[in-house]
């Protein structure tokens, strides 16, 4: 089991899908939108940092259909 202080830095679509619970190619889609960014070295990586930024601008929102991102419904009837 790894502690808070051995988070790693970098981690793989692979590692990212299996964060997001969704399917690698969902990743993949998100980088090829630019919607998430990474850096290829051999392979995609995605910095932790990166991936919070992510996490916090698009928690409200319907990223489903990345070309149709939306607000939440029930954010937007408030």
């Amino acid at each position: 089991t790894r502690r808070s202080s051995d988070l790693k830095d970098l981690y793989t679509v692979k590692e990212v899908s299996e964060i997001l619970i969704v399917n690698v190619n969902v990743v993949y889609n998100l980088i090829k939108s630019g919607t998430l960014k990474a850096l290829k070295l051999g392979r995609y990586k995605i910095r932790r940092t990166t991936l919070l930024e992510f996490l916090e601008r698009y928690e409200t929102y319907d990223i489903t259909d990345i070309n149709d991102i939306k607000k939440l419904d029930y954010y937007t009837k408030k």
